[in-house]
């Protein structure tokens, strides 16, 4: 994997948190 793939995967994943933080929260208390 290198730095780009690394680079767009954390834009995604914190985008997620931005677009829904409780959602993200309830998954790793779940885990």
């Amino acid at each position: 994997m290198n730095r780009k793939e690394l680079r767009e995967m954390a834009r995604f994943y914190m985008q997620e948190l931005l677009e829904r933080p409780e959602g993200l929260i309830k998954d790793d208390e779940a885990a």
